[in-house]
């Protein structure tokens, strides 16, 4: 979820609530450095893929993280039959802060959603939530006055 339009689907579809990880991770409140933004703002859904399927099977979970160097070894260390022992050093918390820090979006394995390729601005957590809510808003009143 990334917009106001998302927001109204999800709450005409009677959600309660929304995950927002990576569009508040997109605002000037994060602290990321300014090299996340930028990967942020040029990446689209098509740049994040699931991982960890085969380690995490058994707790019926799995990864969506950003494309990039870091995945594609967590790829092959996967497909040659490795195990947690092996991933660790390449999964490990200390790399993704790392990462936010320095802005080298290639070395870590950086957990964000498609949503992604909905963002297109880096506002501050209140402008988005306002926004969000206002075309939310709008986006409800015109479907229901589509009906009526």
């Amino acid at each position: 979820m990334a917009d106001g339009k998302s927001l109204a689907a999800a709450l005409a579809l009677g959600a309660d609530g929304i995950m927002m990880a990576t569009r508040f991770l997109a605002t000037k409140d994060s602290g990321v450095h300014s090299g996340i933004y930028e990967v942020l703002l040029k990446k689209t859904e098509a740049d994040t893929a699931l991982q960890l399927r085969t380690l995490l099977a058994g707790f019926g979970l799995q990864v969506r993280a950003l494309k990039n160097k870091i995945m594609e070894e967590i790829k092959k260390v996967e497909n040659d039959g490795g195990d947690l022992k092996d991933l660790i050093p390449l999964i490990s918390g200390q790399r993704a802060k790392k990462a936010w820090a320095d802005g080298n979006a290639d070395d870590a394995m950086l957990t964000i959603g498609q949503s992604v390729g909905r963002i297109n601005d880096i506002p501050t957590v209140a402008d988005l939530v306002e926004r969000m809510v206002s075309d939310a808003r709008n986006a409800l009143e015109n479907a229901a006055s589509a009906f009526l």
